[in-house]
């Protein structure tokens, strides 16, 4: 009676193991994540803060091996902002456009059932712009003045993960970074003033412009670590 039930128990063992190892050793996972800080903290109203920490790579994308765990990451930040101030006379024009990417070779690895941990070494590039037009317009004189400031930055360093799973398809984590970035910071300032004048031959009164041009650069380089306070909210499929 005995070995009937034991019998059928081996061969629900054997086949559970026979279809273990025909898993395909090729296949991999992706993991998409966003950055989660905000809707967090609206979720369990951990109240406002005047210090809201945020990282530039808002969306990533990794895909994994899951029997080696070897894959790559690919991060990316957009952000544009316009607006306007100003009066009848004067009136100011701010644009923001700010880009951040970053790739590299991507490593997870399981510590037990629930968490996850990964490093990485990315190249990561910024591209920050800031327009600001200023116009004035009396009946003395108008001027034009924009102001475009450029910011530049390549650069490369490792990368460390750590996830916890929530269920089969959903893990929270968290990350920290030392890149370093060899940056280019350049402003140009372009003036358009015309100023109400009299003319001395016609005694007229005559508007006279003048069109000014700065340019300046300055490089640099920097190495910063980025504590682990960035949460992510990932999707595994």
């Amino acid at each position: 009676m005995i070995k009937k039930p034991f019998a059928s128990i081996l061969l629900a063992t054997l086949c559970m193991a026979s279809q273990a190892q025909s898993k395909d050793p090729k296949a991999k996972s992706s993991y998409l994540g966003v950055q989660a800080n905000q809707l967090l903290r609206q979720l369990f109203n951990f109240g406002s803060s005047s210090s809201t920490v945020t990282t530039p790579y808002l969306l990533n994308y990794s895909r994994n091996s899951d029997s080696t765990g070897l894959g790559f990451n690919v991060g990316v930040g957009y952000s544009f902002d316009q607006f306007k101030n100003g009066d009848a006379v004067f009136e100011r024009t701010t644009k923001l456009n700010d880009l951040f990417l970053r790739a590299g070779f991507d490593r997870k690895y399981w510590l037990g059932r629930k968490w996850m941990a990964g490093w990485g070494i990315d190249v990561v590039l910024d591209n920050q712009k800031n327009n600001t037009t200023t116009k004035t317009d009396s009946d003395f004189n108008k001027s034009t003045i924009t102001t475009t400031s450029k910011l530049n930055a390549l650069g490369f360093g490792p990368r460390l993960t750590l996830h916890y799973r929530i269920t089969d398809r959903i893990l929270i984590g968290t990350e920290c970074t030392y890149y370093f970035k060899a940056l280019k910071d350049s402003e140009e300032i372009e003036s358009k003033i015309s100023t109400r004048e009299v003319d001395p031959f016609t005694g007229q009164v005559i508007f006279i412009t003048r069109t000014e041009k700065e340019e300046s650069d300055d490089k640099l380089k920097k190495l910063q670590f980025n504590v682990p306070a960035i949460l992510f909210l990932t999707l595994k499929f």
